[in-house]
């Protein structure tokens, strides 16, 4: 028998969650974004949202997006209420984005040259 058949809890890839989480970040920007551009309420479907953050070419899945909610204040600062079905995001109320200003100013650009680093890092490179 193999190691990994003994051991179910295989440690996640660090690398690949911080990139599931900035692409997640960069796409809940865009959709804020068109929304407020439009006069929209920002409001997407979730499988609409983690097919828009597989495009970016990361594996990402609703346990996934669960994670990055729970784990990540970035995420919880930009999703106001969310379901199985729909997530509604800063601005479908009266709220703003209440991120630092730095952070709302970046578009989640320095979030993403992050994890491009935490993954070279990762990968010996």
């Amino acid at each position: 028998m193999r190691l990994d058949e003994f051991d179910t809890a295989v440690p996640t890839n660090i690398g690949a969650r911080l990139e599931g989480i900035a692409s997640l970040l960069t796409v809940l920007y865009v959709v804020i974004s068109k929304a407020k551009t439009d006069g929209l309420k920002p409001v997407i479907s979730t499988d609409t949202l983690i097919s828009m953050v597989n495009n970016t070419g990361v594996l990402f899945d609703y346990s996934a997006f669960l994670d990055a909610y729970e784990n990540n204040q970035g995420v919880q600062n930009l999703i106001t209420n969310f379901s199985k079905d729909r997530v509604e995001l800063v601005g479908s109320t009266a709220d703003e984005i209440h991120t630092p200003m730095t952070a709302a100013k970046d578009s989640g650009n320095a979030v993403s040259r992050i994890a491009k680093r935490v993954v070279k890092r990762n990968m010996g490179q």
